[in-house]
């Protein structure tokens, strides 16, 4: 029997708190009163107060000796980053790139990005959705963050990107569909790199509750986890009870 299991998502949150060392040990220098040139604790002053979102995810991936980073910048703006562990501190980050332009504006920060690297090392990243159409740019190059393409939107009413990757090299997509409070959560994958995606698949539907949760992949590489909390009453209702629930999918091949 499975028990469910909170997912905590940790590395992103100290990424954007503190700066990680190559061995993995923060530190928490005031940006005022740095103790050395060469040293800088931030990657980003351009964060408001949306920067990440705990109901999207990831916000980071890491891949040979280089971490990647998206939050929303400016105008709440799809922004990238990455950092070399390799490189002489000082030297780490790299320059921060607008992917796309965020349809919300500043006037809704729903619309935090999320991220996955594929097989081939293209970026994926979903931006700019709030129970609309679910923005999409990808990397023009593996690995490289410089320069993006605009990718037609993978649904037409989303909320909350939340990305896995599977060892077959598919990518899926799972998010709220619809445009309220009580829609069920549904899936889409892609098998060619983001240049096609399926149909919507619904997973989780308890209307005419709502439920808000995370998404993440099963280290066997075939399997997603999605954790979530259910709402007692269908809208946002100060006070009400959440359930913690688990479900995990287990027939991607």
């Amino acid at each position: 029997m499975k028990v469910p299991i909170p997912i905590l998502k940790i590395f992103p949150v100290l990424l954007l708190c503190s700066s990680l060392d190559v061995n993995g040990e923060t530190n928490q220098r005031s940006p005022k009163n740095p103790t050395s040139s060469e040293y800088q604790d931030h990657f980003a002053e351009d964060g408001g107060i949306a920067a990440t979102s705990g109901l999207i995810n990831p916000h980071a991936w890491h891949h040979d000796g280089k971490t990647y980073v998206v939050y929303q910048g400016k105008m709440n703006a799809p922004t990238i980053t990455s950092y070399d562990h390799r490189k002489p501190k000082g030297e780490r980050w790299a320059p921060n790139v607008k992917v796309g332009v965020n349809p919300l504006g500043n006037t809704d920060t729903h619309g935090t990005p999320s991220m996955l690297i594929d097989k081939q090392g293209y970026i994926h990243v979903f931006f700019g959705s709030h129970g609309r159409r679910q923005m999409y740019s990808r990397s023009q190059r593996p690995y490289d963050i410089t320069e993006w393409d605009k990718m037609p939107p993978v649904s037409l009413q989303m909320t909350y990107p939340c990305g896995a990757m599977l060892d077959n090299g598919t990518m899926l997509l799972i998010g709220r569909a619809g445009r309220g409070h009580v829609s069920p959560w549904v899936e889409l994958t892609s098998s060619d790199s983001g240049k096609t995606w399926s149909e919507e698949r619904p997973i989780v539907d308890f209307r005419p509750h709502a439920l808000y949760g995370t998404v993440k992949s099963g280290v066997d590489g075939k399997t997603v986890h999605f954790t979530w909390s259910l709402q007692a009453k269908g809208d946002l209702i100060v006070g009400t009870s959440a359930e913690l629930l688990y479900k995990s999918r287990g027939d991607y091949g």
